[in-house]
């Protein structure tokens, strides 16, 4: 209930009250028992009323919740009645705010403290008592306003500022409070408050000046310790400054010097040839490709052992577990080793299934042979969930029909066909049925027998530990009670000696006791028991079966899910059960727990007392089947299994018929659009389609059956672009898929129609037609593999006479494709662009896995063991060929192409390892055509021979699949060793590859950073040292590439000159740099070898040598570029520049260098900013026309680092902030934080704005929100002295503004901006989750409390949910990732902000926010007419009124048949020692019967009390039996019962009354003493006795069994003669024969002392009984009836936020009285606070005047117009003939257009010369309108804060209404509530209207500072408000303040004619262009809406 109320809960106290005499309460005895109860109900832990929760059907106490307050609100209460009487005192109400807080680890939640409570009301109701309740309320807030003022004064010195200013503004709320109730109740409280304020409020304004002064105090040392010091600089820098170190690149550019003048000098080594057995072939394998090449290869060779095994049905004779293990493992290797291998590739995906299918088949009918259950339960594969895979051959198709097959029947075997395996343990669940009906049941009942019999010797043990630890806990309690504190006299004061207090002590050690609980190790649910037993027990076989098949079903089954639930316990980590564990998978499926064990949570210790239940609990665990590798519950999935997920069709996602893709029409285990849907669909047709093709696309899809006609059909006809990737995919992807079975038909129904010749014809003749169409094109890579798909399918599943059809079409695309790749090879060599050379390419690299394609037909022959012949010599040559140009044309990672050249390479790669058998035949048989396909790649020069080739051969392994051939060597050439890879394509020369950078240098970052992706053809280099140059030159540079000391070294050579490429890493690292990284990050550096100079060029422009280039000459040590020098980065100059930008920008990019002729300058290149020092020794920024501020303070944003403030350089009054506009980072910086905003490459300026007091910006949503962000981040518990606000209310403030809402969907970059800004609210989540009954808060550390604001996140998510709405109606769809947001409870955030903002300012639009309504509390002191009290006011009044006049009882006629109820009665022989109240709650008064009469027999009246409290105790509980109490009561108060002596045996067991022994018990009990008949012959001979003697000795057995009985009988009767006695003996008893008597007696003996005990319990019951009767009555006492009355409740005092002040209740008041009219105010007649003043003599310059003179200027202007220009006479001839129009419109068009003409003459004809009037003195101008501005607002300041001593004590605390000059101007808006007093409306105007004449003398002298005349002029004439209102027009009034500007006359004529013409009819009217018709007027008429 506390956390569902959003503000106070009120409580009404007393719940209930009881009046005692004081003669009754002056009882010594009556006070010791009390004091005594109390006590031990304080101090002692009662289970009884604590809170409890259920877990696992057990009742467990929750140690976090309240106990229940029943024992004092109840059974005290009720006990206290009866020495007393109810009454009914007026209520006093409190409200209370109480939090339950949660933090991990803790072991109870914070609540604010009871103790607290209860002292308040306590002081409260005795001041109530005393005073009265109205003065007494005063004086108890008083005296809490006392308690927060000592507080403070402690607290003043040790505390942060937060917390002085939350205990000061709780001081002053208080204080607040009791003035404004001053006023508003009776004299009496006025005059008792008015002289405790008199006394007191001189100590209370001191503490809160304490509090400011201390706060300040802090803060401006924070200031002064954060501002950024601003260093004067010389304009000139240093000489030795522009000597560069260069410490960390001088010896790498030295030894590139030295290596190259040796080089020159002759000192070259020449690499020697090497043999043959010395070339390294492994310099392929770190190749990306050949790594991405052996994957999938070895993916293949899996694949084919696989295929090729015999996945048949294993024989009887066969181990099925081992084989069924083996399968498992096999499955679950093959899946992992695909991985993400085939992720989006279809084909692959299908074939993989395919297998697994085939190797689960294996698995499963092995598995059915040992768990003949199994097959009870479904497999969980539906068999037509294959028909979407995507086969290419017959014979894949045909293993697929088989797999079908199987699961058809397995499918009909099933009993139970919903359920499987992985379902939840319930009842008929596998695991039970197994446990139950298996043959491993009896083991499996063995072990689970076994773990019973540990669970019980292990609570037995536990019961022993939990009775030896009660023991000594009542043992502690008990000398608790009887001993004493020990107190000590120090000082001349008693204080309490804690540390030799023997009773803490004792206290502390029973507190600390506690008790592990005992968890039974199995679940109480039998079925789910049975499956723990099972699963500990699992068979390998069977655990390897279900893992295999989960995975299957995981990985390729079903949709990923993101959402995963973490179980709390795993079976094989329960620590109870891992004795016992035999298998357990700790990798696949097992049993796993949501919730947590009773061992693993808070509930595992339990604190004493507490009762034996509670100690041993059942198991609380709840078991089901979980995955640990997919973190995904089985049991709980309810998805389809469907492999149409990963086997679906693929549309690229660029094509605009994606959007198919996620139709439900278009899934791939869909039966497709119908027709009727297709013609309905023609609207959605997306841009850039027609709509025939958009039909067409669909149709495709429509019936599976038709799916060739309709691809037929498509084909001939031009519907489709064939050329598209969307069309061509699309069809390939239908063309595999093999859709529904039909019969035992392996070709399916979707492609049965390829038995019909004629049919398959058409589509060869279809697809020749599509294949001459695009034979000369090698742009229709799209189009070839489509045809290429559509053949291939025709050669594998059509009839033999079409396969030949089809083989020749297949030969024609293969020449085809193969001129295609020889004509790009030459286009890529002729190419000069590096643009062009990529995309040729990319072309070749296609053409090459498309005529590679043309092979597939081998590969299958191969794999299908058809006999395959090797190829054709031309064929094979054509192969090679292709491998090689793969090759040369592979750029970068093949995992990294596009997803359709990615899934195309793997099925080339998996095509060629299948037929590598046909390779090597096709090698051995033509050998010379690898010479040949090698010679046309590898083309000769012009003038050189033809080279002559040796036979290749193979190499041995590992290297078996290289070929070496050698080049024959010549007069002109050495020999070469070539050596070619027959499945990868690799060609090597002398162990190099040929065309291609070797694999490391392929992927260096310079080749990248110089050439990007582009594929470099190289050729072997001729200069020394280097080992391969480019095929082309880069503008004019000849490159060459080699290797020096194991590093890439890049040399470019044009004419003479060689440049050599350095690395940027020799410049040193972000910290310790020999160049600014605005040289080194974007640069590429080329050291001329000769001269030493390292040109620096820019990119992209690296190959191209530029005047504006940095050159460095190494020699000399300088940089230049053309005349500037550079700046040593190491040296004074630098890094004075660098610390006045230090987290501005990083050092490593700032570029300081001297102009030879100007000023030390820097730039910022990243910015895009540039400064030089000026004049003033201070840096300037050409750009922004600003210099840095010396005076960092820019009057907010105080703890920002990366903040610069910026003043204008001819005008300082204006000043700016920059701030960089990367992520926020922060953290804590003494009382602070320092905030950090990352470099980025943009910045934000954000104008001071001294005048309304804030930061001014383009309404940008980024910019806005970044300024609202960096508010929040800096604000402080002080308002800033430049918005009057704290950071946190200028924050909600900025984000609240109409410019802040989102007219448009916000992108990326704002939407991260509103993040952090929601991120700085602390998170409130319930604890745990789904209960609400805790909260739990998590802070950032990082962050002061003021900063993290609860209003932050509702305010972000308001605006993102505009911009989502917004979102809807956006013409481009963008997808914008969701904020990743903690999730949080937003009743917790709203329940928290209603309560922070009583101790805060309240903001304005605060002020249209209902107030929240209070809860009444339900308390549970309250009276209840329970049971339990009425059982206690019985037992009490029962001893309360004895001694009486009238002892008589309502005690039951039959005492004996109650204590026949108790299996065990206590005796009389013992003291009661029962002493803890929990005890004595929960007592078996059978067992403690005797003591309880002792205890009552030996009490008299004065130990009264003592009884009272005992038997109330005793009593109260529902099910206690009141006749025993009142039966045990009557022993203390009859005399008569006293006397009568009860016996002394310990116990009674099973009592019945008046019980004697009888003979029959007896001799039932001596049956086993009888002599048993000795042996004869019939025991020894058996059968061998004849019948006559067998009779014979069966009547003497006979004989001597009743000869026994009768002794028997005889001698039970001789002992019952001795009844009744404690113990029958023998003597005088004759001699028994046949019975033995000692025997006898021993077993008789303890049942007759029991019989004995019991009858004289029943004899004393007797007696007893008599004298109970004779007092005797049938009246019960009950409690009295409590009349119903409604009690009075104390005056309540106003809420707490009423003290709050809001600023529109304050205008109600007069304004102040003032003379001046708000429509014509003077220049200096209202003010704003503002910086700066004078006290000028010089007299105002009065508007009046100034128009005046203005006036005169423009007359005489006018009158020395002498002459007229040549333009100017033609367009008034022009305009004449307008004018004479005979349209109306035109005459008046014309003439407008002569009046502009009139005006262009005059400016024409002005003097250029003449100096715009202005005052003398501007700046004592400005300063006189600054301060009426000051006294103008404090004067309105005043007037709103007089007769008003509530905001006095708000203001001194900071709690105040936000009186500021926006705030006070925002309520003259038409929309605002505010409701004015007299004149307060006037006032406010005139304010606003001094302020705009402030704005605009701020105008002219910036004007005229930065000698803008044309701005200066239009200044001057602009008079302002002469023809408008503002108290008529305050919101335009409020558009000139925020916009900075005056309304002219000519705007204000042209929106008043707009608004409410003249005319009263509808009226057009034109401006001339560029006098503002559009934005202002506009403005303006929608504001005066």
């Amino acid at each position: 209930m506390a956390l569902a109320a959003e503000n106070a809960l009120t409580w009404d106290f007393p719940g209930s009250a009881v009046a005692i005499p004081y003669s009754e309460f002056s009882s010594i005895s009556f006070l010791e028992n009390l004091a005594g109860f109390l006590e031990q109900a304080s101090t002692e832990s009662i289970k009884r009323f604590a809170a409890s929760t259920n877990k696992a059907g057990s009742s467990a106490y929750e140690s976090r919740d309240t106990v229940d307050p029943s024992l004092i609100t109840q059974m005290l209460t009720t006990l206290l009645e009866v020495n007393g009487h109810r009454i009914f005192p007026p209520l006093l109400r409190k409200r209370v705010r109480d939090d339950i807080c949660w933090a991990g680890g803790a072991e109870k939640p914070w609540r604010r403290s009871a103790h607290w409570l209860v002292l308040r009301v306590g002081l409260a109701r005795h001041l109530n008592f005393v005073y009265g309740a109205t003065v007494g309320r005063v004086y108890y807030k008083f005296l809490l306003c006392l308690v927060l003022r000592s507080l403070i004064d402690d607290a003043l010195e040790h505390v942060g500022p937060e917390l002085l200013k939350f205990l000061q503004a709780k001081l002053a709320c208080r204080l607040a409070k009791l003035q404004f109730e001053e006023e508003t109740v009776s004299p009496e409280v006025y005059s008792a408050s008015t002289s405790m304020f008199a006394i007191l409020g001189t100590l209370f304004d001191k503490t809160i000046v304490k509090v400011n002064q201390r706060v300040e105090g802090i803060w401006n040392h924070f200031k002064k310790t954060v501002r950024r010091p601003i260093h004067v600089l010389r304009r000139r820098a240093d000489q030795g400054h522009l000597h560069l170190t260069l410490s960390n690149s001088q010896h790498y550019l030295q030894q590139v010097l030295t290596y190259h003048e040796h080089m020159l000098n002759g000192h070259r080594t020449l690499a020697s040839h090497r043999p043959t057995e010395q070339f390294d072939l492994s310099v392929t394998t770190v190749d990306k490709f050949s790594v991405f090449a052996h994957h999938y290869s070895s993916l293949s060779e899996l694949e084919t052992e696989i295929e090729r095994s015999h996945l048949v049905a294993p024989h009887s004779t066969v181990n099925h577990e081992e084989l069924c293990i083996k399968l498992s493992e096999d499955i679950l290797f093959y899946l992992n080793a695909v991985a993400g291998a085939y992720d989006s590739n279809s084909e692959q995906k299908s074939m993989m299934i395919l297998i697994v299918m085939e190797l689960w088949v294996s698995m499963d009918q092995c598995a059915s042979e040992l768990f003949d259950l199994l097959v009870d339960y479904s497999s969980g594969f539906p068999p037509t969930i294959l028909d979407i895979l995507q086969l290419p051959c017959l014979t894949e198709m045909s293993r697929l029909q088989k797999v079908q097959e199987y699961l058809r029947e397995r499918e009909a075997k099933s009993r139970y066909p919903h359920r499987t395996i992985f379902d939840s343990p319930a009842t008929g669940c596998f695991a039970e049925r197994y446990f139950d009906g298996s043959k491993d049941s009896l083991r499996l009942q063995a072990l689970l027998q076994s773990i019973e019999t540990a669970a019980a010797s292990s609570r037995s043990k536990k019961e022993q530990q939990w009775e030896s630890l009660s023991t000594e806990y009542r043992g502690l309690r008990k000398s608790y009670s009887e001993s004493t504190c020990v107190y000590t006299t120090s000082s001349g004061s008693v204080v309490h000696d804690d540390r030799r207090c023997r009773k803490c002590y004792l206290r502390r050690s029973s507190n600390r006791m506690r008790i592990d609980v005992h968890e039974h190790p199995l679940p109480s649910n039998p079925t789910r028991a049975k499956a723990v037993i099972f699963e500990i027990n699992c068979p390998k076989a069977f655990g390897a079966y279900r893992n295999a098949t989960w995975r299957i079903i995981s990985a390729l089954a079903r949709a990923k899910n993101n959402q995963h639930s973490e179980p709390c316990l795993v079976l094989c980590d329960y620590t109870e059960l891992e004795v016992f564990m035999n298998y357990t998978p700790r990798h696949g499926v097992c049993l796993a727990s949501r919730k947590k064990s009773f061992l693993s949570t808070h509930y595992d210790k339990i604190r004493f007392p507490v009762s034996l239940d509670k100690v041993c609990v059942p198991n609380g665990l709840e078991w089901e089947y979980f995955d640990p590798l997919t973190k995904v519950w089985p049991g709980r999935q309810t998805q389809e299994i469907r492999f149409s997920e990963i086997c679906q069709i693929n549309i690229p996602a660029k094509s605009p018929l994606s959007s198919l893709q996620f139709s439900p029409n278009f899934a791939a285990d869909s039966n497709g659009p119908s027709s009727y849907e297709i013609l309905a669909s023609q609207t959605k047709c997306p841009s850039g389609l027609n709509v025939n093709e958009f039909m067409a696309y669909q149709a495709l899809f429509a019936g599976k059956t038709r799916r060739w006609p309709s691809i037929l059909i498509e084909l001939g006809s031009s519907n489709l672009n064939f050329s598209t990737e969307a069309t061509s995919s699309l069809i390939s992807q239908l063309a595999l898929q093999v859709g529904p079975a039909f019969q035992l038909d392996p070709l399916r129904a979707a492609h049965r129609i390829f038995r019909d010749y004629d049919f398959c014809r058409s589509l060869i003749r279809q697809v020749n037609l599509r294949l001459d169409g695009i034979i000369s094109n090698w742009r229709e890579i799209d189009c070839m593999e489509m045809l290429l798909t559509l053949i291939l399918r025709l050669c594998f599943i059509s009839p033999k006479p079409i396969v030949c059809e089809a083989t020749a079409l297949l030969e024609k695309a293969r020449s085809a494709t193969l001129n295609w790749m020889r004509l790009l090879r030459m286009e890529i060599q002729k190419s000069t662009s590096a643009e062009t050379s990529r995309r040729c390419s990319r072309y070749a690299f296609w053409a090459t896995l498309l005529c590679r394609r043309t092979f597939d037909v081998c590969a299958r022959k191969s794999f299908d063991n058809v006999e395959s012949k090797e190829l054709q010599p031309a064929a094979f040559e054509c192969f090679i060929e292709c491998s090689i140009t793969l090759q040369d044309n592979l750029v970068g990672d093949p995992g990294a192409l596009p997803l359709f050249s990615k899934n195309s390479l793997i099925r080339d790669i998996k095509m060629i390892y299948r037929m590598r058998s046909v390779l090597r035949k096709s090698l051995e048989s033509s050998p010379d055509s690898v010479s040949a396909a090698i010679s046309k790649v590898w083309q000769h020069t012009w003038n050189s021979t033809r080279r002559s080739f040796a036979k290749a051969i193979f190499l041995e392994p590992p290297y078996d699949w290289w070929v070496m051939l050698t080049v024959h060597g010549t007069y002109q050439k050495k020999q070469q060793t070539i050596h070619y890879h027959l499945l990868q394509g690799h060609l090597l020369v002398d162990g190099q590859l040929v065309a291609k950078l070797p694999p490391e240098h392929r992927g260096s970052l310079i080749i990248e950073q110089l050439f990007g992706k582009q594929s470099l053809l190289t050729y072997p280099s001729g200069l020394y040292g280097m080992s391969y140059t480019l095929a082309f030159k880069v503008n004019g540079y000849q490159v060459h590439i080699g290797v020096r000391n194991n590093s890439l070294i890049v040399q470019a050579l044009a004419r003479d000159t060689l440049l050599e490429l350095i690395p940027r890493e020799i410049f040193g690292n972000s910290s310790n740099f020999d160049l600014p990284s605005s040289l080194v990050g974007t640069c590429v550096h080329w050291l001329n070898l000769r001269t030493g100079i390292m040109e620096i060029r820019q990119q992209p422009d690296i190959w191209t040598s530029k005047p504006s280039n940095w050159r460095l000459d190494f020699h000399a040590r300088t940089a230049c570029r053309r005349t500037s020098f550079l700046v040593d980065p190491h040296s004074p100059t630098f890094q004075q520049i660098a610390r006045t930008f230090d987290r501005f920008e990083d050092s490593g990019r700032l570029t300081v260098f001297q102009p030879e002729k100007g000023n030390l300058s820097v730039e910022l290149r990243r910015l895009e900013l540039s400064f030089f020092v000026n004049k003033r020794n201070l840096l300037e920024c050409r750009q922004l026309r600003s210099e840095i501020d010396p005076d960092q303070d820019a009057g907010t944003w105080y703890g920002l680092n990366s903040k610069l403030v910026m003043r204008d350089a001819t005008n300082p009054r204006q000043r700016s902030v920059l701030v960089p506009m990367g992520s926020i980072s922060y953290q804590r910086n003494g009382c602070h934080v320092a905030v950090q905003v990352q470099y980025d490459d943009t910045y934000g300026r954000f104008a001071i704005n001294d005048v309304l007091g804030r930061l001014d910006c383009p309404a940008e949503p980024r910019i806005l929100y970044l300024k609202a962000l960096l508010h929040a981040c800096t604000s402080f518990v002080i308002p800033d002295p430049l918005t009057g606000r704290t950071g946190t209310e200028e924050a909600l403030q900025c984000l609240e503004l109409g410019c802040s809402q989102p007219w448009s969907p916000l992108t990326l970059r704002p939407l991260e901006v509103l993040t952090s800004i929601a991120k700085l609210t602390p998170v409130r989540q319930y604890y745990p989750r789904d209960m609400k009954v805790m909260q739990q808060v998590f802070w950032d550390p990082h962050l002061t409390t003021t900063i993290q604001h609860d209003d932050f996140r509702p305010t972000v998510e308001a605006i993102i949910t505009q911009s989502q709405l917004l979102s809807t109606f956006a013409l481009k769809k963008t997808k914008i990732p969701s904020p990743e947001l903690v999730e949080h409870s937003s009743h917790l955030l709203h329940r928290n902000s209603v309560r922070y903002r009583l101790y805060q300012r309240p903001r304005l639009e605060q002020s249209h926010q209902g107030a929240t309504l209070d809860m009444p509390y339900s308390a549970r002191n309250c009276d209840q007419d329970s049971q339990p009290c009425c059982n206690v006011y019985e037992s009490a009044s029962l001893i309360r009124d004895w001694p009486s006049s009238s002892p008589n009882l309502a005690i039951t006629s039959d005492l004996a048949t109650h204590l026949k109820e108790w299996p065990l009665i206590g005796g009389c022989d013992r003291q009661f020692n029962q002493f803890l109240l929990s005890d004595l709650l929960e007592l078996d008064i059978g067992l403690e019967w005797g003591s309880l009469i002792n205890v009552c027999r030996s009490s008299g009246p004065m130990n009264m009390d003592r009884l009272m409290f005992l038997f109330a105790l005793i009593s109260f509980r529902a099910e206690i039996n009141m006749e025993i109490v009142r039966a045990l009561i009557a022993f203390a108060t009859l005399d008569s019962l006293k006397s009568l002596e009860p016996p002394k045996w310990p116990y009674y067991v099973d009592f019945v009354r008046d019980h004697i022994p009888s003979a029959d018990e007896l001799m039932q009990l001596m049956k086993d003493c009888c002599v048993p008949y000795p042996d004869d012959e019939q025991s020894t001979l058996h059968l061998k006795i004849s019948l006559k003697e067998r009779r014979k000795l069966e009547a003497a057995v006979t004989a001597h069994e009743k000869k026994a009985r009768s002794e028997c009988k005889a001698l039970a009767e001789n002992i019952l003669q001795q009844w009744p006695c404690m113990e029958p003996t023998t003597e005088g008893f004759p001699t028994y024969m046949l019975v033995n008597v000692s025997q006898a007696l021993d077993i008789v003996r303890p049942e007759w002392l029991r019989l004995f005990q019991n009858a004289e319990l029943s004899d004393y019951v007797e007696r007893v009984q008599h004298v109970l009767d004779r007092h005797r009555t049938a009246k019960i006492l009950k409690p009295p009836a409590r009349p119903i009355s409604n009690q009075e409740v104390s005056p309540a005092s106003c809420r707490v936020g009423e003290s709050l002040v809001l600023l529109k209740d304050l205008l109600r008041k007069a304004g102040p009285a003032t003379s001046q009219n708000p429509n014509q105010g003077s220049l200096t007649g209202q003010e704003r606070p503002a910086t700066g003043s004078s006290h000028d003599n010089t007299p105002a310059l009065t508007r009046e005047n100034l128009n005046s003179k203005r006036l005169e200027k423009r007359l005489e202007v006018k009158h020395e117009i002498v002459s007229v220009f040549r333009e100017t006479r033609e367009l008034e001839t022009i305009l004449d003939g307008v004018t004479r129009s005979k349209s109306k419109v035109q005459q008046q068009y014309g003439r407008e257009l002569k009046r502009s003409l009139d005006m262009l003459k005059i400016l024409q004809d002005a003097p250029k010369d003449e100096e715009p009037f202005l005052p003398a003195n501007m700046s004592t101008e400005i300063a006189k309108a600054q301060q009426a501005i000051r006294e103008g607002f404090n004067r309105i300041r005043t007037a709103l804060e007089s007769d008003d001593l509530r905001v006095q004590w708000l203001r001194k605390a900071g709690l105040g209404p936000c009186i500021t000059s926006t705030s006070l101007l925002e309520q003259l808006r038409s929309t605002s509530t505010a409701i004015f007093g007299g004149g307060m409306k006037e006032s406010i105007v005139a304010y606003g209207v001094s302020i705009t004449q402030l704005q605009q003398l701020l105008r002219i002298e910036d004007a005229q500072r930065k000698g803008n005349d044309q701005r200066l002029l239009e200044e001057q004439k602009n008079l302002g408000h002469g023809n408008w209102q503002p108290v008529k027009y305050p919101d335009w009034l409020l558009l000139e303040i925020d916009s900075n500007f005056l309304i002219r006359h000519d705007q204000v004529d042209v929106a008043l004619a707009t608004i409410s013409p003249a005319s009263g009819s509808n009226s057009v009217l034109q401006m001339n262009m560029g006098q503002g018709e559009f934005t202002e007027i506009n403005t303006l008429r929608e504001r005066s809406r």
